[in-house]
């Protein structure tokens, strides 16, 4: 694994591998070979549970979904798959050495004991991951402290990015703030408080957008005559919908050159500071709720 993050770090040197999951489902499955198929069985699906899978159950990102559960495995020709934990698991070399470390033994003793029951607190103690997991002191802290972190980022909606660059720093290493730009601009007449009050209204549920989305979001509000009253080409509750019906959702973005939405807006909320301002609640929830179904549908 060092080997091939090593390489992946050296061929893109500007990349950074995030393993929070929030945009895509990814999980941090875990390979076991015991040289036949082998479907395993509850009691060492719990164990395998309670002692990896459990400390780390919520640094799955919002993505994971369906894909997130207690148990989950699937066999292979050479044994089988755990696939509980999330990707959070491989965030750095440490903590992936102690999360294979603790899987491996697990395993190990209970085939070496199959039949025999195995007891232990629950959540399991240091001793215990002492005794089946065959970890020493500083690898139980280390994992219990790390998983508690990785969940706090993850439950805020953090992005972590894989740290594995150097491989004797192991802080935490989250996406800088506002990695990914906001640009919002408009055509058409326009009031310039009335634009200023839109824009500002929007920009930071924009911003968290992008963030989350891992995408430059660059936006164009521009104007529809009077004579069409309050219509867009978005669904914002209160106004009427320009195009046909069939298309609503379709027509607010192109993505050649580079993706762009395209918002309108009407000559009122353009030219009217009162009318701006009453109505930015629902622009505002209907412009974030329009690019989110953009992503969402990607």
């Amino acid at each position: 694994m060092e080997k091939l993050f090593s390489r992946f770090v050296s061929n893109q040197p500007n990349t950074r591998l995030l393993c929070s999951g929030h945009r895509f489902a990814i999980g941090g499955h875990i390979h076991i070979g015991v040289n036949k198929p082998y479907a395993p069985e509850p009691e060492l699906l719990q164990l395998l549970d309670d002692f990896l899978g459990s400390p780390f159950y919520y640094c799955s990102g919002k993505a994971r979904d369906c894909y997130l559960g207690y148990g989950l495995y699937r066999e292979q020709p050479w044994g089988f798959e755990y696939r509980t934990p999330p990707s959070a698991i491989f965030y750095n070399k440490k903590i992936s050495t102690i999360a294979l470390k603790i899987a491996k033994n697990i395993v190990y003793k209970y085939l070496s004991v199959k039949g025999k029951p195995i007891e232990y607190s629950c959540p399991p103690t240091q001793d215990d991951y002492k005794k089946y997991a065959g970890l020493r002191y500083s690898e139980y802290k280390a994992f219990t402290k790390l998983s508690k972190k990785l969940t706090e980022l993850v439950r805020d909606k953090e992005y972590l990015v894989a740290a594995w660059r150097d491989n004797k720093n192991y802080k935490l290493a989250k996406s800088p703030k506002n990695k990914f730009v906001v640009n919002i601009s408009k055509s058409d007449t326009w009031n310039d408080e009335c634009f200023t009050l839109i824009k500002n209204a929007i920009e930071p549920q924009l911003n968290n957008l992008a963030q989350m989305y891992c995408s430059n979001i660059n936006l164009n509000l521009f104007g529809y005559r009077d004579d069409r009253g309050l219509t867009s080409n978005i669904d914002i509750n209160g106004w009427g919908y320009v195009g046909a019906l069939w298309s609503i959702g379709y027509n607010y973005y192109t993505t050649y050159p580079e993706l762009r939405f395209s918002i309108g807006m009407p000559y009122k909320v353009r030219n009217d500071k009162y009318d701006a301002r009453d109505w930015i609640p629902e622009i505002k929830e209907g412009i974030v709720r329009a690019i989110k179904m953009y992503y969402r549908e990607r």
